[in-house]
């Protein structure tokens, strides 16, 4: 091959290679994307409502505080003769935007004091539910009590309600000679997101 011969083949392919460049210049194209995205708002408000007393017989009712707040209590009640009852109803209302579970639930029962009468102390009793199930003081046996997951859940705007039952038994043959006293009764629920 001659200098010259040499010269056009590789002239040749530098044109091949230019034009081939240009070519595949013409017809390639980028596609960007982008974009944005927002983590919505949501709230987690699960709350006490506005509760009530009911009282039968000679009993007084009472009052139950802490409607908005994740404490509620019931004081003033008072059992004065065999068969009164005072039933408090304190709702639980999940005013959030995320719904929840009952993850667990537990019943601690009060103390009766101001008499050492057993026979006065076992005719004064309590009783707690929850969304009409009756809870005891197991804690794992209350939630499995509550099978069903409706039952559980506490969806946003629903409302479950716990009421809690003094009884001073109808079978009652004697009355105490001073005021007895019904310790604190506890309650107490806890919701994860569902």
């Amino acid at each position: 091959m001659t200098k010259n011969m040499k010269t056009i083949v590789i002239v040749g392919l530098i044109a091949i290679v230019a034009s081939l460049s240009v070519a595949y210049a013409a017809l390639s194209k980028t596609l960007n994307i982008t974009g944005t995205a927002t983590l919505k708002q949501n709230t987690w408000s699960i709350a006490f409502g506005s509760g009530s007393c009911a009282a039968t017989g000679s009993a007084t009712a009472g009052t139950v505080s802490g409607s908005g707040t994740t404490t509620a209590s019931v004081s003033g009640v008072k059992l004065a003769l065999p068969g009164d009852t005072v039933t408090c109803t304190v709702p639980i209302t999940n005013n959030g935007t995320i719904n929840a579970t009952l993850s667990s639930i537990s019943y601690t029962a009060p103390t009766i004091s101001g008499t050492s009468d057993t026979d006065i102390q076992g005719w004064i009793t309590t009783s707690v539910t929850y969304d009409g199930v009756t809870l005891g003081d197991n804690a794992t046996t209350n939630l499995n009590n509550i099978t069903s997951a409706s039952k559980q859940s506490l969806n946003t705007g629903i409302t479950k309600n716990v009421v809690i039952k003094y009884t001073y038994s109808s079978s009652a043959t004697k009355v105490p000679g001073a005021d007895v006293t019904i310790g604190s009764l506890a309650v107490s629920t806890n919701y994860v997101q569902s």
